[in-house]
């Protein structure tokens, strides 16, 4: 099966007084030509993905935003909270695209001075984290690129359609 997704109108291309009205005109005419999801994009350019995310599910039925989500931006245990209360809130799915890399300027200005091949490492153990939070394991890892202890979320994603 192949499930097809759009792509979120940039803020940065946008006007802020109407801007979120058009992404909720693309959520639904994305929703009603087929569409499984949509991409929203993350970058320092770019306002919040996450609240983006929700004028998506709060305009449309079935929808689920695809958030591009890169762990110099956000602590995993925020991304992995953040998907389980979507789930809890809308009863939905949210698709995460994990990024390992940035534009150079935006890294360097969050002082991300990690390299390239570093980046991918880091990214592997972040959603590594993120996975287990989402079923409701406690995680206490103290990987090479990343150290995290914390308590699981008790209700994960039993609260998510499929």
């Amino acid at each position: 099966m192949i499930e097809i997704f759009s792509t979120c109108p940039a803020s940065s291309a946008n006007d802020p007084r109407t801007y979120a009205r058009v992404v909720a005109e693309v959520a639904r005419w994305s929703e009603r030509y087929g569409y499984k999801g949509i991409l929203v994009y993350t970058d320092n350019s770019l306002i919040d993905p996450w609240l983006i995310s929700q004028i998506i599910v709060q305009n449309t039925t079935a929808m689920c935003p695809l958030v591009a989500v890169q762990p110099a931006y956000m602590h995993p245990s925020a991304v992995a909270k953040m998907v389980a209360t979507f789930g809890y809130l809308y009863g939905r799915r949210l698709y995460l695209n994990m990024v390992g890399g940035g534009f150079t300027n935006d890294l360097l200005a969050l002082n991300d001075t990690t390299p390239h091949d570093k980046r991918y490492d880091r990214l592997r153990e972040y959603t590594l984290i993120i996975k287990e939070l989402l079923v409701g394991s406690s995680v206490n890892q103290r990987g090479e690129e990343l150290h995290h202890t914390n308590i699981a979320f008790s209700y994960a994603l039993q609260q998510v359609a499929p």
